[in-house]
């Protein structure tokens, strides 16, 4: 959350759009989790979030009013940028879609076989 917070400063973002997978199983809703959410909702609480559903969170269930996240459908978002969470369901009239299933990274070894593995964006198909 800290580094969300970080960002959302630095861009003056007034809002949040989660491409899916928010919580990733049940237990992703510890109560330290949960905490930390409202914790996060007292520190944004004008902050807009919506939540794209991922294969993940649909077995959740629905989530608490009080996190203010409305749940949208996978939708051409604006300018013919498409929000979803499956690269494979490009919405009609998209130019560029952004996902949220896939993972990608890559992993770095150095000389003295010490590990990193870094994050990056994944482009295939104006996805």
């Amino acid at each position: 959350m800290r580094a969300i917070t970080q960002m959302l400063h630095r861009t003056r973002a007034v809002s949040l759009v989660i491409f899916g997978d928010m919580f990733h199983a049940k237990s992703s809703l510890s109560r330290n989790s949960l905490e930390q959410l409202q914790t996060f909702r007292q520190q944004h609480p004008k902050l807009r979030i919506k939540l794209v559903l991922g294969n993940h969170d649909q077995p959740l269930g629905t989530l608490s009013a009080s996190w203010g996240i409305d749940i949208v459908p996978a939708e051409v978002f604006a300018d013919g940028l498409a929000i979803g969470h499956e690269p494979d369901n490009i919405q009609q009239g998209a130019a560029l879609m952004l996902c949220g299933h896939l993972h990608p990274a890559v992993r770095l070894t150095s000389v003295n076989d010490q590990n990193c593995r870094l994050p990056y964006f994944w482009w295939h198909k104006n996805v």
